[in-house]
């Protein structure tokens, strides 16, 4: 099944729990980002209008739904060193 990202703006400052089970789709993780007042939730669904149905069902507030695709674990470094890529500067050590 396809990912999603469901992005949902959460202005209390805490991010709003996931709404447990939805038929349909599958959670997969969420990601709270305090200083944007953002909520990330990655679900897996046939579809993003199964995903907008099962959240509007379940009365759970989002922004948007979109298609997204897992970049998969960090790759170590040739020279050992774990690192951290910046689209602006390149690869830095962390």
């Amino acid at each position: 099944m396809p990912d999603f990202l469901v992005e949902s703006y959460d202005p209390r400052g805490a991010s709003r729990p996931w709404p447990g089970a939805l038929p349909g789709l599958r959670h997969l993780r969420s990601v709270y980002v305090p200083d944007d007042e953002v909520a990330l939730h990655l679900v897996s669904a046939r579809s993003a209008v199964v995903v907008r149905r099962a959240l509007d069902r379940a009365a759970f507030p989002y922004e948007r739904v979109v298609s997204a695709v897992d970049a998969g674990a960090a790759q170590p470094h040739p020279q050992g060193r774990h690192t951290d890529i910046d689209s602006r500067q390149g690869e830095t050590p962390c």
